[in-house]
């Protein structure tokens, strides 16, 4: 398999595992067995589109960002579902707190117009939009279930294949896959089974 080839293979592998991560947390979040943070998935929801556009246009390439594109097309979908069945988690101080600092971020970039900052500036507001998920997870008012976390951070480690593969000394290009998509979707799984493991057992 040549490497253009190879490229595209990873890619669709990566839009792939990115779907069945979706389709699995949306009937979670239906069934009840995920509750997932308002805070977090606006965040992410918004922050995904930005960060989408703006990495296609840093990189020019479908394969390299076909995995962030599918991940900002489906995000929306998990708000729009937690909010239409009204299975959001309980809101914390802190939520209000990255939301509303997200979001004069984001106005403050609005003025500088750099793909490169744009997409770096995203991914700043993306990893933050973790911490209300994983303080919800930690107090106890918020319910996962590692599979689609894991799901999640394999579909961006098959992305940042390529991107690796096909590296061209813009380090911009490795935060989204290797630091926002594989290393803190995986920290978020990790945490789910750690929590599971410390609960006490019941009688």
């Amino acid at each position: 398999m040549d490497s253009v080839n190879m490229d595209a293979f990873l890619a669709g592998a990566s839009s792939v595992v990115m779907i069945v991560a979706y389709a699995v947390y949306n009937w979670q979040v239906v069934r009840g067995r995920s509750t997932p943070n308002a805070a977090s998935w606006l965040v992410w929801a918004v922050a995904g589109i930005v960060s989408a556009s703006s990495y296609f246009v840093m990189t020019g390439s479908i394969p390299k960002s076909l995995a962030v594109i599918t991940d900002a097309t489906l995000c929306s979908s998990v708000f729009l579902l937690a909010l239409f069945k009204k299975k959001f988690g309980k809101l914390l101080a802190i939520d209000f707190v990255v939301l509303g600092g997200s979001i004069l971020g984001a106005g403050i970039w609005a003025t500088w117009g750099s793909a490169d900052t744009a997409n770096l500036f995203m991914q700043v507001i993306g990893l933050v939009g973790f911490l209300p998920t994983c303080v919800g997870l930690i107090r106890g008012t918020l319910q996962e279930e590692k599979m689609a976390w894991f799901l999640w951070g394999l579909a961006y480690f098959f992305a940042s294949i390529v991107v690796v593969k096909n590296f061209d000394s813009n380090w911009h290009n490795l935060v989204s896959p290797l630091l926002v998509g594989v290393a803190m979707h995986w920290f978020v799984a990790a945490l789910v089974v750690y929590q599971s493991r410390s609960r006490p057992a019941h009688p």
